[in-house]
C-alpha cells in the first residue's frame, strides 16, 4: 500500500478514483515483473472500496471491472540441482562478494534445508548452538507443528559466525536497510542470480530430497 498505491491514488477522494487509475497502479507492478503483487494490489484496492461503499464513502467499487486484468503467472515446481550443477554452484559460492550474512544464509540452507521463509523468520532465542538444535515454533511452520532442526558441526559454525554479526539483535538475518525487520524474501534469489545459478532458494529442498 505504501509503495504501490498511496503515492499514486492515496490522496484522491474515493469517488474520484476510476478503474483506469487503479489499472495504472496494477500495470506499474506488472511492468516490473511482479504480476502476483499486481493481483494482490487489485484485491486490496477492491477491499478498500467495498468498505467505502458500506460506510457511504464511495458509491461503487471501480476495481470490480478489473478482475482478470492481470493473469497470474504459471507456478513452476521446485527443480533439483544435478550433482554436476551442485559442484558448479558450491565453487561459485566461494567467490560471492555480497553481504556476508547473505552468504551465511545460503550456507545454512545447504546444511539444514529449511524453507527460505523459515530461515528468514529465525530468531536467536530459537537457536541452541551448544545443543546442536534449532527449534522452530509450530506457528512459523507450514504444517503448524514444532520443527526440530538438528545442527551439524558445519551448521553450528555458520551460526557462531553469524552471531558475531547479528547476535546483538533479535533476528538471525535482519534486513540490511531496516534492522528491526527480517531479510527480504528476494535476497537469496538475487544472490543466486548474481552467481549465475538458474535456481532459487526454494529449489534447495528439492535438491535435498533428490540426493
Amino acid at each position: 500500500m505504501d509503495k504501490d498505491i498511496y503515492p499514486f491514488i492515496g490522496r484522491l477522494p474515493m469517488r474520484q478514483v476510476t478503474a483506469k487509475d487503479v489499472l495504472d497502479v496494477l500495470n506499474r507492478a506488472v511492468d516490473r515483473g511482479a504480476e502476483t503483487v499486481a493481483i494482490n494490489l487489485r484485491q486490496w484496492c477492491s477491499s478498500v472500496f467495498r468498505d467505502g461503499v458500506a460506510t457511504l464513502r464511495a458509491d461503487f467499487d471501480p476495481v470490480a471491472a478489473l478482475k482478470g486484468a492481470v493473469i497470474r503467472p504459471t507456478v513452476e515446481n521446485a527443480q533439483p540441482m544435478s550433482r554436476a550443477q551442485l559442484k558448479v554452484f558450491l565453487t561459485k559460492l566461494q567467490t560471492y562478494g555480497g553481504l556476508r550474512t547473505t552468504y551465511l544464509a545460503i550456507r545454512l540452507m545447504l546444511y539444514t534445508f529449511v524453507r527460505t521463509v523459515e530461515m528468514r523468520r529465525g530468531v536467536w532465542e530459537e537457536v541452541k548452538i551448544d545443543e546442536s538444535l534449532w527449534v522452530i515454533p509450530a506457528g512459523k511452520m507450514k504444517m503448524n507443528r514444532t520443527h526440530m532442526v538438528p545442527l551439524s558441526t558445519q551448521a553450528a559454525n555458520v551460526l557462531r559466525e553469524l552471531r558475531q554479526i547479528t547476535g546483538a539483535g533479535k533476528h538471525l538475518f535482519p534486513n540490511s536497510r531496516r534492522p528491526d525487520d527480517i531479510m527480504s524474501g528476494t535476497t537469496i534469489n538475487r544472490a543466486m542470480e548474481y552467481l549465475g545459478i538458474p535456481f532459487t532458494g526454494h529449489d534447495f529442498r528439492a535438491t535435498a530430497s533428490t540426493h
